[in-house]
């Protein structure tokens, strides 16, 4: 049953309906001078446990938290609790595009917080950080970056905000066809098959 108190993300479920946006071929080419590193070194921050097939532990963890700041856990579970990370891990292998753009995205990502926090990864970031920087890969718009004013070029404004929407379109679409996404919308889940309409009644 529906109740009343139907919060933001409630009605964020509801109005994803059955529908996401398709799949974002992106095929950034960094500069030179521009190309992020390749930042996948040892960081203090727990790592998420695999097994991965198509990711580091590291590259699955800066995913996993940026998911996390997309569904956070509140009173109902997010999407780390829902383990969008390894669905992530899963369509990766299915498709070198959908690899690409991830570990793309993770660099992108560590090459920003270089260029604007001068620190070498995304997890060593505090939480309002990380939200000022995926606001700035949402709308290209420097004014969220309270430290710097980053002359950032326009190719890699453009990739952080194809990326944005390419991984938030995944964690909504993997959240919300989840059991605990299913939760969060009060679905209680698609019919079972009983072998006969009636079959309550034999």
């Amino acid at each position: 049953m529906w109740t009343q108190d139907i919060t933001r993300r409630h009605l964020t479920g509801l109005l994803l309906g059955s529908t996401i946006n398709g799949l974002l071929f992106i095929n950034p080419s960094w500069g030179k001078t521009d190309k992020p590193k390749e930042t996948d070194q040892p960081s203090k921050f727990p790592l998420a446990k695999g097994p991965f097939k198509a990711f580091t532990d590291y590259q699955a963890t800066v995913l996993e938290e940026v998911t996390a700041l997309l569904i956070p856990t509140d009173q109902d579970p997010g999407a780390k609790e829902a383990g969008v990370v390894y669905s992530f891990d899963q369509l990766a292998m299915r498709s070198r595009i959908n690899q690409k753009v991830f570990v793309q995205g993770v660099k992108w990502l560590d090459y920003m917080t270089q260029q604007i926090f001068h620190i070498s990864s995304f997890l060593e970031l505090d939480e309002q950080e990380r939200i000022q920087l995926l606001k700035f890969a949402e709308t290209g718009e420097t004014h969220f970056l309270k430290k710097t004013q980053p002359d950032v070029p326009p190719k890699l404004i453009e990739f952080g905000k194809n990326f944005f929407q390419f991984i938030l379109d995944h964690t909504m679409t993997v959240f919300y066809t989840s059991p605990g996404g299913w939760k969060v919308v009060r679905f209680a889940g698609p019919p079972q098959w009983e072998g006969n309409l009636d079959y309550h009644f034999f």
